[in-house]
């Protein structure tokens, strides 16, 4: 039964739709396609940060934290011993004419509390 319908569905010349309506549904078919997208014909180069940068710069991460540590000691050496040792004994230590040892220094030198 249902294959006699079909039959007489396709001999009909009515159920055939006409020229005009198959093409607006072509036109209306092409204009929803979804457009591809125009890539760019270089693609773009991420710029690296000053962090990262500087890290190039200095021979990487490794020597960073070198030089890093390196500055903790010595502004923690700065702060410490300005305490200690006053300028003048800065440069009568260091002075070419004299030489002293360490068995010669006051034991102010080597307790930090007394210095005080």
């Amino acid at each position: 039964m249902l294959d006699d319908l079909f039959g007489a569905a396709t001999t009909d010349p009515k159920a055939t739709p006409s020229p005009e309506l198959l093409a607006r549904v072509l036109e209306d078919a092409e204009a929803l396609q979804p457009q591809p997208e125009l890539l760019p014909t270089r693609p773009r180069v991420a710029q690296a940060g000053l962090w990262q940068r500087l890290a190039q710069t200095l021979g990487g991460w490794r020597p960073m934290a070198g030089l890093a540590t390196t500055a903790a000691v010595g502004l923690l050496i700065g702060f410490t011993l300005v305490q200690v040792v006053g300028a003048q004994d800065v440069t009568t230590l260091v002075a070419g004419d004299t030489s002293y040892y360490l068995a010669y220094l006051d034991e102010a030198y080597f307790n930090l509390t007394e210095g005080e």
